[in-house]
């Protein structure tokens, strides 16, 4: 499919080195981003040691207990030798300049010394989003990606690490910059391009809300464009799944339908019209 880039847009994507994210991928699917806490020894007073493994024991465990306590033991070691595997991830990376600002801190562009492929990595400060009582929105974030990882049309999470102060998120390289910024150059996105963009940001939108997935925060901003001109939804802070309604007002004020601001919202949502109709 040609590229539907603007010519100065293209000529300053085109210096930029390509990043392979198949094979990216490829090596991020042994890493399980869903990280776990290690599970509590059992407290009891004697001992039998295992191959690899110790379980404690008293008189009256019982040989489920016994199995349980294997489990648990296994899964601890599994979940240090996946931590130890994050870490060496990202102490790999060199980190660059900051290619974009929120709330919680920034996300800087950041390169692979191994491989020399580029990636985006958000950093958040884990205080700050204690302190404005957003944990649940940044782990909805990350549950959701996961969800969604395999639509071409999201951005991909690739990998996640935290320590004592900052929560790291680490995705896919998109150079192409917002849609936001071409559309402001351009003044008025001719018809061609315009229904192009939409219909990739419907087919985006199809994929969340098969999965009962609401985005509520659709806006050019949070649309990035690759290298080819094709379109990738960034930003899921205020995305959750919804299995029946939801009645929580939030999103961009610029962009939000007038009949859920004035709550006058009925059986026939035109949220996605009216963005459609006045950002492109």
């Amino acid at each position: 499919m040609p590229s539907l880039l603007p010519s100065e847009t293209k000529q300053s994507i085109s210096n930029f080195p390509k990043t392979n994210n198949s094979s990216t991928m490829t090596s991020f699917k042994q890493i399980v981003t869903n990280g776990s806490k290690p599970a509590d020894q059992s407290q009891t007073t004697s001992t039998t040691t295992t191959t690899k493994s110790v379980v404690v024991i008293s008189k009256s465990t019982t040989m489920p207990d016994v199995a349980m306590a294997l489990v648990k033991q296994s899964k601890r070691q599994q979940d240090e030798k996946m931590l130890e595997e994050k870490r060496k991830v990202f102490e790999d990376l060199e980190l660059s300049t900051i290619i974009g600002t929120g709330t919680f801190g920034n996300v800087k562009l950041a390169k692979s010394k191994t491989t020399g492929e580029y990636f985006a990595l958000k950093i958040m400060s884990i205080p700050k989003m204690v302190q404005l009582k957003q944990t649940m929105h940044i782990r909805n974030e990350k549950n959701v990606l996961e969800l969604v990882n395999d639509s071409p049309f999201i951005v991909k999470l690739l990998c996640t690490y935290h320590t004592n102060q900052y929560l790291y998120m680490l995705f896919e390289y998109v150079p192409g910059g917002e849609l936001f910024s071409i559309i402001r150059n351009k003044v008025k996105l001719d018809t061609k391009a315009a229904l192009f963009y939409a219909a990739e940001i419907v087919c985006a939108l199809e994929c969340l809300h098969n999965l009962q997935i609401v985005y509520r925060d659709l806006k050019p901003e949070n649309i990035l464009i690759t290298r080819d001109g094709h379109i990738k939804l960034v930003d899921f802070g205020f995305a959750k799944r919804v299995m029946t309604k939801t009645y929580t007002l939030c999103g961009t004020p610029e962009y939000i339908a007038p009949e859920v601001i004035l709550q006058k919202v009925r059986k026939t949502n035109k949220s996605i019209f009216y963005f459609l109709s006045e950002a492109l």
